[in-house]
């Protein structure tokens, strides 16, 4: 079966200098959408399972892009098993998964495969954004090393390093125009470019300026950015958001500032995900979806909550 490693084990054999200064504490393998059930069962089969405290596994197959699986017995090991490479309340284009096409073999083991560079790069920028899709919406003056005092969650050094170090990495190799045609094309235009401008501000050096000459600066509407920002401030004690993260079967919680995002994607981000170029089309196909969305999570949390009661 065709499997893709993606970000910490081709990071840490490839992209760093020295082995083990990039550290992760899970596998995240990417396989095709028609070989997931038979991977799982394959995990399943040699003694992994999901954790305790998940949403139904209904709505996980739906909506997530991923299944996490934990080994039961020996050293804990855990296996992120991808079907994608976004979830499905993150709009994006079907078309995010050409990568296949472009997958080059992974050198220290040529049977697993790994992203092309555009391909990779793209990947590591909506992989910072999914986790603060804030950063898109920062202000010109403010300097991203700021971004990183946030509360917990919200940013990580490390996967702008991630960003930096894979540039440096493939170099020439990097077609910086395909990057920026595929990233409009699969709708993720601004997750990228937030992505290579904080990489930039943060570690200087590493080429992502000319890169950035290829993306126009995302331009919301001023009532987007401004609830984005507000909803990125801390509001809720660290203890009360990881209660909620377990209800979402997540290990990190999902954002106001995400719940934003999802509600009000751009444009972009609209015409990929449904492959229409009538913004009205898209806009109303996506309010059906993210009522339907909804609606499953307030049902999918109730006998939760009677429980707790």
């Amino acid at each position: 079966m065709e499997t893709i490693v993606l970000k910490g084990p081709v990071l840490d054999e490839l992209v760093y200098p020295h082995r083990g200064l990039r550290p992760f504490d899970d596998l995240d393998l990417l396989v095709r959408t028609e070989d997931a059930a038979r991977a799982e069962s394959l995990l399943r089969e040699q003694g992994y399972e999901t954790p305790a405290g998940t949403l139904p596994e209904s709505f996980y197959r739906r909506y997530h892009f991923e299944i996490p699986l934990v080994r039961k017995e020996g050293p804990p090991v855990c296996v992120e098993l991808h079907r994608g490479l976004l979830p499905r309340w993150r709009p994006h284009s079907p078309g995010i998964l050409t990568v296949w096409q472009r997958k080059e073999p992974f050198p220290p083991v040529p049977r697993l495969g790994m992203l092309a560079p555009e391909d990779a790069i793209i990947y590591l920028c909506c992989h910072a954004d999914l986790h603060s899709c804030a950063n898109r919406y920062r202000d010109q003056d403010t300097p991203a090393a700021k971004l990183m005092l946030r509360e917990p969650g919200e940013n990580r050094l490390i996967w702008f390093a991630d960003i930096s170090r894979s540039a440096r990495f493939f170099g020439e190799r990097v077609q910086w125009r395909a990057v920026a045609e595929r990233s409009r094309e699969w709708g993720v235009a601004a997750a990228v470019y937030a992505g290579l401008s904080v990489a930039e501000d943060l570690f200087p050096g590493s080429g992502l300026s000319e890169a950035l000459r290829h993306f126009p600066p995302p331009r919301p509407s001023p009532l987007k950015a401004r609830l984005i920002r507000s909803a990125a401030k801390p509001s809720r004690p660290p203890e009360k958001k990881a209660g909620w993260a377990a209800r979402m079967g997540l290990r990190r919680p999902i954002s106001r500032a995400d719940l934003i995002e999802y509600i009000l994607p751009d444009a972009d981000a609209l015409r990929g995900m449904y492959a229409d170029r009538h913004l009205a089309v898209c806009r109303l196909r996506h309010s059906a979806e993210a009522a339907r969305l909804l609606f499953q999570l307030s049902r999918a949390l109730r006998p939760r909550r009677r429980r707790q009661g």
